[in-house]
């Protein structure tokens, strides 16, 4: 008798370690599982460009602020190395220009971690084949982009705005750059070698500073595909997409479904 009642409580055993086990691995609890951990992975992504931008805004700020420590000495009277100004100055607005593209990319990651948190809250996914494609048609997607406009126009806008002063610093090198290097002949008798190491000297100085207009390049275009994106993502509708045939199919009737699937559809 003792052994027929421990056989059965053996067999309860593993009929609800077995009933668990199937629980845990349906497909409700499978995607469940999966949208939290996409949720947790953009979460993290949040927190490391927010760590970057951070990084960036405070080390940015210090560089440019002490190339324009030094470049207001130097027009005050001292004598500081135009490179080492300049470079300081530039490097500081460039680096508060990445700044400005991690801080936007930690935003956008954190309403994605936030749209997956809740995506199972708002919408039956059973129907979808994936976790993306539940993510999109489930209007998510949409919502967190329509979210966003105000930040990307507002970033685009802080973009252009960072351009402007590096413009003039990358040309109020060029001025400098021919000050200093006529003033570093000035004392020699003037002739034809001495004016062609100037024009050299001038040449070589102006190639390679023509590259510090590339940040302004780049944080121009960045700022306009900020500003477009705004533009883009405010007219968009947030409501769920119907077009899937997963979607529509629960208002089909049988003789319209046998006729989709004889079209090569899949319901």
């Amino acid at each position: 008798m003792k052994a027929k009642t421990a056989n059965i409580m053996i067999f309860f055993i593993i009929l609800i370690a077995f009933t668990h086990l199937i629980a845990q691995n349906s497909p409700e609890n499978n995607f469940k599982k999966l949208t939290n951990e996409r949720s947790v992975h953009y979460f993290e992504r949040y927190k490391l460009n927010k760590f970057g931008a951070t990084m960036f805004y405070v080390f940015g700020s210090i560089a440019f602020s002490a190339g324009a420590g030094l470049f207001i000495h130097d027009k005050a009277g001292g004598s500081n190395s135009l490179s080492a100004q300049y470079t300081l100055m530039l490097g500081g607005l460039s680096l508060i220009g990445g700044g400005t593209v991690l801080n936007l990319r930690s935003e956008r990651f954190l309403e994605t971690s936030s749209a997956y948190g809740n995506l199972l809250k708002t919408q039956n996914c059973s129907g979808q084949s994936s976790l993306k494609e539940c993510f999109f048609h489930s209007g998510e997607e949409r919502k967190v982009n329509k979210k966003l406009v105000k930040r990307y126009r507002n970033h685009g806008v802080a973009m252009l705005s960072l351009s402007i002063p590096m413009i003039v610093v990358a040309a109020y090198s060029f001025v400098d750059t021919r000050k200093y290097i006529e003033n570093k002949y000035a004392n020699e008798d003037s002739g034809d070698t001495v004016s062609k190491s100037i024009e050299l000297e001038k040449g070589m100085a102006y190639l390679f500073q023509g590259l510090t207009f590339a940040p302004a390049v780049f944080t121009i275009t960045g700022g306009i595909i900020m500003l477009v994106r705004a533009s883009k993502y405010k007219d968009i509708t947030t409501n769920q997409s119907e077009i899937t045939l997963n979607n529509i199919s629960p208002m089909i009737n049988p003789t319209t479904k046998t006729y989709g699937i004889s079209m090569g559809f899949s319901f």
